[in-house]
C-alpha cells in the first residue's frame, strides 16, 4: 500500500516570534509527540492552509533500504538561541530528505537558514549545495569531525531497475543499492572540497600537506570514513 506523505513548510513558522516567545530549551512532553504538540498548539491554522497530500513509492517490493535508519529514530531540529523541536525523524538517502512523523502522516522537513543543523541518532547533518548536482541543488551532509577542519560525508543510494528474466537467467527484482561514500571539507564559508585521493588531499593546503605527511609516517591513510575520521580528529588537536 502506497504511504501518504505531506509536504509542509515548516521552517519558517518554526522560527517565528511565536516560537522565539518560548523559553529556550527543548519542547517539553514525550519524544514521539513534541513536534506535534509544537505545531498543534501554535501553527494550526498555517498547516491547515498550506498541506497537500500526495503517493509517495511504496518501497515494499523493492530489495534493500533507502534509509540511513530503516525506522524513525530520536532526531533534533536545532535553532538558532537554543530553540530546538525533538521527534521521530529519518533520512531518505535515495531522495535526500529527512521525514519526520505528524499525527499519521510522513512530513518531508523542508531546510532552511534558521536551522543551525540537525541530529538524528548518532549523526548530525548539515544542508549545503551539492557540487556533484549539476543543478546545485542543496543535499544533506554528515559531520564526521568538527573543529579547524570540518569533514563531512555524502551517503546516498542508487535504484537499480527490475531486470526481466533471460534465458537461463532468473529475473531480479528492483533494488537499492548503496554508493560510495563521498567526502569533503567544508572551508569557513560553507564551501566543499572533495577528497578523493591521499593527494588531492595534501593540495588543500601546505598546512594539511605537512600534516599528511606526518601522519603517514606512523599510520596509514585511506580515502574510507574509518581513517579519515582518525586523521582529521587528530590534526584537531594540533
Amino acid at each position: 500500500m502506497s504511504t501518504k506523505k505531506i509536504l509542509i513548510f515548516i521552517i519558517a513558522i518554526l522560527s517565528s516570534g511565536m516560537v522565539k516567545s518560548q523559553t529556550g530549551g527543548t519542547i517539553g512532553g514525550s519524544v514521539a509527540n513534541r513536534i506535534e504538540q509544537q505545531l498543534s498548539e501554535y501553527y494550526n491554522n498555517f498547516i491547515n492552509s498550506k498541506i497537500g497530500d500526495g503517493s509517495v513509492m511504496s518501497y515494499e517490493k523493492i530489495e534493500g533500504d533507502p534509509y540511513l535508519y530503516k525506522d524513525f529514530v530520536k532526531g533534533t531540529i536545532k535553532f538558532e538561541k537554543d530553540k530546538n523541536i525533538v521527534g521521530k525523524l529519518r533520512y531518505n538517502m535515495y531522495s535526500d530528505e529527512i521525514e519526520f512523523i505528524y499525527h499519521d502522516y510522513k512530513l518531508i522537513l523542508v531546510y532552511e537558514d534558521s536551522f543551525s543543523g540537525i541530529t538524528l541518532g548518532e549523526y548530525n547533518f548539515i544542508q549545503l549545495p551539492d557540487p556533484k548536482k549539476n543543478d546545485n541543488k542543496p543535499g544533506y551532509f554528515i559531520y564526521l569531525t568538527n573543529g579547524n577542519y570540518d569533514l563531512l560525508v555524502k551517503k546516498s543510494v542508487r535504484f537499480i531497475e527490475e531486470e526481466k528474466p533471460k534465458i537461463m537467467v532468473e529475473s531480479k527484482p528492483g533494488r537499492f543499492e548503496k554508493n560510495p561514500n563521498k567526502y569533503f571539507l567544508m572551508s569557513d564559508n560553507n564551501e566543499l572540497y572533495e577528497i578523493n585521493s591521499v593527494n588531492k588531499l595534501k593540495k588543500y593546503s601546505n598546512d594539511l600537506e605537512l600534516f599528511v605527511n606526518e601522519f603517514i609516517a606512523d599510520n596509514k591513510l585511506r580515502i574510507n570514513t574509518e581513517s579519515l575520521t582518525a586523521f582529521f580528529t587528530w590534526v584537531n588537536t594540533k
